[in-house]
């Protein structure tokens, strides 16, 4: 009995969630009635066999024997290498019969670069097929464009070379671009070598300007002054061939060997303007070597070139003090020390107390008895600065 009642129960129980998930079920048996109207039941052994046919597609192929071979595609190296000895093949065939291969020679000498060839031999290589076969002359005669269009200076070079043993002359701008392409790799030797291939009256305004800016780089003033003298004054509103970077590497060999004056009159011919930063840096340096009449000279080119010249006026007269300074021997006169306790008082308005301290010390050196008129200003000089610790270090001397 105790079985029978709990069959009843459990029965019971299906039938009340039955009744609470009927509307599901049903919907999940049309669901599967509907898919296999549809598709069909699926079989386990196709599903195997498919996969398996795509996992032997991806590493086999079928040949017309019906054998299945694995795939080993060729890498992209060899397949290069074995292109370029194709394109060698059908330039070395014509020559070997003394014609003309109907072929991009340019294509040919990068077959040749691409299997592993210096340029050495590959000209070489030029230059035998054209001993050979001189029609061959126009078509090396086109190869410098492509390789000034690649940036292919070596090639370049060595092409123009032989085109030269040859009595052919290149173009003039195939040089331009070989000297311009030599000045961004800093090749400054090989830049004044290749103008030098080129006659002088052939040269153009901008080759003179990359011969100039190779010469200044190479610390060479009279070699580049050469260059700018040859150039011609651009027309008005032109813009100057030489760079601004250029003129003030010419203005600062300028400076070391005191013409600036020279350097200045064919800058200012040639219309160039001078970078505000660089052309205070310049300014600067001499400043610090106390070069007053080197600085005055600056000061006139940066006039003629637009450069605003109210720092360059402050950097004079700090030059020209410390000249001053620098020429004091012995004892000054009053009116002296009077003149540089005013310099003292100068520089403390402008709070440059490193200007003060230098022509305090300048002072000191000098063997002049100082009076207390300038132990005052420069006391005065380290507090309106702020520098408190030098300021009492000077007046424990001053006692």
């Amino acid at each position: 009995m105790a079985i029978f009642k709990a069959a009843a129960l459990f029965t019971s129980a299906l039938s009340e969630a039955a009744s609470l998930v009927w509307m599901e079920l049903a919907m999940f048996g049309l669901a599967a009635l509907c898919y296999i109207f549809f598709v069909g039941i699926p079989s386990l052994g196709a599903t195997k066999l498919a996969a398996k046919g795509k996992k032997g597609a991806a590493v086999c192929k079928i040949q017309s024997s019906g054998a299945c071979q694995a795939v080993t595609p060729e890498p992209r190296q060899k397949a290069a290498v074995a292109a370029s000895s194709d394109v060698l093949g059908l330039w070395e065939r014509p020559m070997s019969l003394g014609e003309v291969p109907q072929l991009d020679l340019a294509s040919v000498v990068d077959s040749m670069c691409e299997l592993g060839k210096p340029p050495s031999d590959i000209v070489n290589e030029l230059r035998s097929a054209l001993d050979k076969n001189p029609a061959l002359l126009p078509s090396i005669a086109s190869l410098p464009s492509a390789f000034l269009r690649d940036d292919r200076v070596d090639m370049l070079d060595v092409t123009l070379g032989l085109l030269e043993q040859h009595g052919h002359v290149a173009d003039v701008s195939m040089y331009a671009g070989l000297m311009a392409a030599l000045l961004r790799r800093r090749n400054y030797v090989a830049v004044a070598a290749t103008g030098a291939r080129v006659a002088s009256d052939a040269l153009t305004p901008r080759m003179r300007a990359i011969l100039a800016s190779a010469a200044a780089q190479r610390g060479l003033l009279d070699e580049a002054l050469g260059h700018l003298q040859q150039m011609p004054a651009p027309v008005e509103g032109a813009k100057s061939p030489l760079a601004p970077t250029v003129a003030v590497q010419i203005l600062t060999l300028a400076a070391k060997e005191k013409r600036v004056p020279a350097a200045g009159a064919e800058l200012q011919r040639l219309c160039v303007c001078l970078e505000d930063k660089q052309f205070q840096e310049l300014l600067m340096a001499e400043g610090r070597r106390c070069n007053a009449e080197v600085c005055e000279d600056l000061l006139t080119v940066g006039a003629a070139s637009g450069v605003p010249l109210e720092f360059g006026r402050s950097v004079l007269t700090k030059a020209q003090s410390a000249k001053s300074m620098s020429a004091v021997a012995g004892g000054l006169s009053s009116g002296e020390l009077q003149r540089y306790a005013s310099m003292i008082k100068t520089h403390t308005k402008e709070r440059d107390l490193r200007s003060a301290a230098a022509v305090f010390e300048r002072l000191c050196s000098s063997g002049t008895t100082l009076t207390p008129l300038i132990y005052n200003c420069f006391l005065d000089a380290c507090v309106q600065c702020g520098d408190f610790e030098r300021a009492s270090a000077h007046f424990e001397e001053m006692k």
